[in-house]
């Protein structure tokens, strides 16, 4: 179950913009389950400049890997670039794996969580 996090200085977004994010993640990373939270209109400077610019934190449990780290990278900055008109040199994605313990779902450490048997493909790879 992915969380992307997608921040900007960037004050609105086209109506479908949610599907379409929602769309892309589902394919790139072959789940429906994603979480998306968009957040526009920030306060934020990168490279000492106010320039339109994003950020995408991915973080999930056993999704990411370094030898497909870069495939993702370039497709996530290449879609949030086009969707949010932002130059691409000012698109920055971050990726991080996350150990399983560190996870909770339902209120409960997700080891726990899935030794019910609850919808274990959704923290698969």
């Amino acid at each position: 179950m992915p969380l992307i996090t997608v921040k900007t200085n960037v004050k609105t977004v086209s109506d479908d913009f949610m599907q379409k994010s929602h769309d892309f993640f589902k394919d790139l990373l072959v789940t429906e389950k994603i979480i998306i939270d968009l957040d526009l209109g920030r306060q934020m400077t990168a490279f000492n400049s106010s320039e339109p610019t994003v950020t995408v934190m991915g973080i999930a449990v056993g999704r990411f890997h370094s030898d497909t780290n870069p495939r993702l990278h370039k497709a996530i900055a290449e879609f949030i670039s086009t969707a949010l008109s932002v130059p691409l040199e000012r698109t920055i994605v971050f990726l991080q794996k996350l150990p399983c313990h560190n996870v909770s779902a339902g209120g409960e450490p997700l080891p726990e969580f899935l030794a019910r048997d609850r919808d274990v493909t959704a923290w698969q790879d």
